[in-house]
């Protein structure tokens, strides 16, 4: 059985809430939760955490109303702003999406999947030069992120460089042998 530390119940909190969210005890996270809140009820990582949750179960609407309860908390921290980012290039406002990736920057500029998806926004909206920026932004930020890598052949292929865009598939599947995406990448385009 956990004991709860008395210094800081809401961190116990947090902890317990954060083991049932990894095993997809949604339920059980959330009660750990909100008793995390009731010790420290503007908690950003526990509201955050939360909005995690919400949009796993595909309620997008509290999601974001607790990364924004999560923002209000602690503007500093970029989770919150990535994750508002990704759900509205979910719903597929991209604009509103970048707002929010840039956000993220601002607050970690450090933040290689931020870079990442802010290259997917541009990419989405055709402007291949500025979605490769990101690209390698992101992959120089993290060099083992397949993301970026995986993306980037695309535009090489958009812009007829399937050499490239096969080394680019090749060191993805390099870094994670598992990535179907990039293997079906290199089956449909490179002959």
């Amino acid at each position: 059985m956990f004991k709860l530390k008395q210094s800081n119940p809401a961190l116990d909190y947090l902890t317990l809430a954060g083991a049932e969210y990894e095993g997809e005890n949604y339920e059980k996270a959330i009660y750990y939760l909100h008793r995390a809140l009731h010790y420290n009820r503007d908690y950003a990582e526990a509201l955050t955490l939360l909005g995690s949750i919400y949009k796993r179960m595909g309620k997008l609407d509290q999601a974001i109303s607790y990364f924004k309860n999560a923002m209000n908390s602690d503007p500093k921290q970029p989770e919150p702003y990535l994750n508002l980012g990704n759900i509205y290039a979910e719903m597929g406002d991209l604009d509103m999406a970048r707002k929010y990736y840039n956000k993220a920057i601002e607050h970690d500029p450090y933040s290689a999947r931020a870079y990442n998806n802010l290259g997917n926004i541009y990419f989405s909206y055709g402007n291949f030069n500025r979605a490769l920026y990101y690209y390698k932004k992101a992959s120089k930020l993290e060099p083992n992120y397949p993301s970026p890598l995986y993306h980037m052949g695309f535009i090489y292929l958009k812009l007829g460089d399937t050499q490239k865009a096969e080394l680019l598939w090749k060191k993805v599947l390099d870094i994670e042998p598992d990535y179907e995406d990039a293997r079906r990448a290199l089956k449909k385009f490179i002959r």
